[in-house]
């Protein structure tokens, strides 16, 4: 008896075979082409508060959450959901089991359930112009708001404003924290202490506050009041950044409790705590002292909020170790994978890493007071190398000999030479040419290295900034006399062996010509130059960045957009300066690409498309000829951080990082560097999973190779031409119809068909 063959089974043996010979990429764990992540700190805490299971801690732009129950973390930012960046306060409402998170602008999110709405009144409100929520404090279903304006109520049934109180009579006081007791309200602000009956129903009438005088200087500052055991305990700005601490159990007469440097104040039920700039004190309910915490984790303290919880447990916001859970003498600090900071003033990309040093200058160069680090980026998690007895880092590069060794050029300490993650040489000026400035700091502002392998530095507050050490070691000073008593930035070494930058604060660009002997500087030839229009005049009136793209052309960012040299080599020839001013047509309307832009940084992936940073516009990219704008981001139309970017960087994935004044965020391009060979070609998610619709992407390709999708019968179903080493597919036919469960094919073939491969896709529907 013959038997019916069963076609499923018959399938589904084929595709088990084909799908056994996909190569695995589990390891791989980067993020889906088009999607976005966040690279934020947790170094520094700034508020905690928790619910039963929860604790829950607030750094710059996101947000920490540690679960009791399972000892496991999590992080929730502004690409997980929450509506901005710049979080000033954290409040949990164990009766509506939400959390508040305020932010700078006045901005509100609760999060409930997973979820976050979003409710923006304060910061869209026109006649708030300043709204950041310094606190929050709940009572009888409300959530009492502490902003610059008095204090918003918003209530947590209906989710939305109510009114404001304003304490301080004939006048508008900032408002710090707001506590109670059984009988009053009281007020921090800017300009005292304020009380009012927690009966009185018309709070919003400043009439029916009252300041408190029991404290001497009383109208001064009063950035903190916490109720606890019958006190109220207030901390009263002194001179400079010194707190004075007063307690009081009645509104006549205060006792000082403490003077210092106050960071924060906090109760329990049966203890206060004071957190100082380097120590935690804690007080008995009678408020005797009982003990003083000056370390744990074996690190310093240095709290800026204190949470604690019953049991005895506190948890520490620290401004430098995170999370720390203490529990009597054992300590244990919490930092999840990110930078050492969210600072990146310079960001360079080598291979698959990043590399971002977190120093800097202001624009008249006065230090940022940074202490020394090198965040990287590789194999997908961030090592942080961490040197706070050298200040402001502000250039790095990666030894040409071993690209794991760094060069570390520094905002007063010279340049600092790194091998194994350790400093093990410094060039200052009794070693090197370098020099020291007025007040005996050795600034240096950028570094390059040429194609002979010898380093180019320019060492600010010289007046031969120019400073070059040689392959082998010895160094000299380049007195070129156009350049002298100048302040040059952005040096570049170009492909074609010139230097390039700029002079800081004005329209000039330079270009040395070492005519391929770089100590011999009678032969050099040196120019300075303007960046002119058709017209002759200079467009701009400041250069802020410049790059060399793939293809050896010159762009240079301005206040005023961009401008690119197509023929850099025959600048030396030219009388007047006259580069491309790109044109882009958007909806009819023809403009200078990016004009009335301040475009603080540029980079290019590897299919040399051009990505600029901006100064209050976000991140714009640009196809290679700049004909085609192929993205903007902004913080309202992405989870870009904020519209404020000082650089950016781009790794040989396609993945762009940028930094931003709240910390450094990445997104994931179309484009990846090319390779070889095949070797390495994979696709991924594969398979494709049940329901998945977004993009598929083919990497480490041969570059710019034609891709073709069949099914297994060999039908066309997409054809594309690479960009750079990597292709996108969205999982549709030409008929814009989702394929079906099956094997389908990846042919791969470059320019000449001298390179071909194959790859195999598994779908399951």
């Amino acid at each position: 008896m013959e038997h019916p063959v069963n076609m499923k089974i018959i399938a589904c043996f084929i595709m088990t075979g084909l799908f056994c010979s996909l190569p695995f990429i589990g390891a791989r764990a980067q993020i889906p082409v088009g999607k976005w992540r966040a690279h934020l700190s947790y170094d520094s805490i700034q508020d905690v508060t928790g619910s039963k299971e929860r604790i829950f801690a607030a750094a710059q732009s996101g947000i920490l959450v540690y679960n009791k129950n399972y000892n496991s973390t999590e992080t929730i930012d502004k690409v997980k959901g929450l509506s901005e960046a710049g979080i000033s306060s954290l409040g949990y409402s164990k009766n509506h089991q939400a959390l508040l998170i305020g932010y700078q602008s006045g901005n509100l999110d609760v999060l409930k359930d997973g979820d976050v709405t979003n409710h923006p009144y304060i910061k869209d409100h026109a006649y708030y112009t300043e709204g950041k929520i310094a606190g929050i404090t709940f009572r009888q279903g409300k959530a009492l708001l502490s902003c610059p304006f008095g204090i918003a109520v918003f209530d947590m049934d209906r989710k939305e404003f109510l009114e404001t109180y304003q304490p301080g009579k004939n006048q508008v006081s900032k408002v710090h924290d707001v506590a109670y007791d059984d009988k009053n309200y009281y007020a921090a602000t800017e300009s005292g202490l304020f009380y009012a009956d927690i009966n009185t129903p018309d709070l919003y009438d400043p009439e029916s506050w009252e300041q408190v005088t029991a404290f001497p200087n009383y109208n001064r500052r009063v950035k903190e009041v916490e109720v606890f055991n019958g006190y109220t305990l207030i901390n009263v700005q002194k001179e400079g950044d010194k707190s004075e601490i007063y307690y009081m159990n009645d509104l006549n007469n205060s006792v000082l409790l403490l003077e210092g440097k106050v960071e924060t104040l906090k109760s329990s039920t049966d203890k206060f705590y004071i957190g100082l700039s380097n120590a935690i004190r804690i007080y008995a309910s009678d408020l005797s002292f009982v003990d003083e915490i000056t370390e744990y984790a074996s690190l310093r303290s240095r709290p800026n909020s204190i949470y604690p919880v019953s049991g005895g447990n506190v948890w520490i916001g620290d401004s430098r170790a995170g999370l720390i859970r203490l529990s009597g003498n054992a300590a244990e600090s919490i930092v999840p994978d990110g930078p050492a900071t969210d600072h990146a003033f310079a960001m360079v990309s080598e291979g698959n890493r990043i590399f971002s040093v977190p120093g800097g200058y202001d624009d008249q160069f006065n230090p940022k007071n940074r202490n020394g680090a090198v965040q990287q980026f590789s194999g997908q998690e961030w090592n942080n190398r961490l040197f706070s007895q050298w200040k402001d880092f502000v250039d790095i590069v990666t030894a040409p000999e071993s690209k794991e060794d760094l060069l570390i050029g520094s905002w007063g300490d010279g340049i600092l030479e790194i091998r194994e993650g350790k400093i093990k040489n410094q060039f200052v000026e009794n070693n090197s040419s370098l020099e020291a400035y007025n007040d005996g700091g050795v600034y240096v502002q950028d570094m390059a290295w040429d194609e002979e392998g010898n380093l180019w530095v320019l060492n600010y507050g010289s007046a031969h900034p120019f400073k070059f050490m040689e392959a082998n070691g010895n160094w000299k000073v380049f007195e070129y006399e156009p350049l002298q008593d100048k302040v040059p930035m952005g040096l570049l070494s170009a492909k074609n062996g010139y230097k390039w930058g700029f002079l800081n604060d004005s329209p000039y660009l330079f270009v040395i010509d070492d005519r391929n002997t770089p100590s011999q500087t009678e032969n050099h030839r040196v120019k300075i130059t303007e960046a002119r229009d058709n017209n002759g005049k200079s467009y701009a009136s400041r250069i802020y960045a410049i790059q060399e793209d793939r293809e050896g052309n010159i762009w240079f960012a301005t206040d005023e957009g961009i401008g690119v040299d197509y023929d850099p080599q025959s600048i030396f020839e030219e009388d007047t300066y006259q580069p491309n001013r790109p044109r882009i047509s958007e909806e009819g309307y023809t403009h200078f690409m990016l004009r009335d832009n301040i475009v603080t940084d540029i980079a290019v992936d590897p299919a040399n498309q051009i990505w600029f940073a901006t100064q209050t516009s976000g991140v714009f990219a640009y196809n290679p000829k700049a004909q085609e704008m192929v993205h903007h981001f902004t913080a309202s139309s992405s989870p870009l951080l904020t519209d404020t970017l000082q650089s950016i960087a781009v790794n040989e994935t396609g993945e762009v990082f940028m930094g931003t004044s709240r910390g450094m965020i990445s997104y994931r391009s179309h484009t990846s560097k090319g390779q070889d060979t095949f070797e390495d070609t994979y696709a991924f998610p594969n398979p494709v999973p049940p329901d998945y619709q977004g993009t598929i992407t083919i990497t480490s390709l041969v570059e710019n190779v034609n891709v073709k999708i069949t099914d297994i019968n060999g039908n066309l179903l997409y054809e594309t031409i690479a960009k750079g080493g990597q292709a996108t597919w969205s999982g549709k036919d030409f008929s814009d119809r989702p394929v079906g469960s099956g094997v389908y094919l990846i042919f791969l073939t470059n320019k000449d068909g001298s390179k071909t491969h194959v790859e195999k896709l598994l779908f399951i529907r």
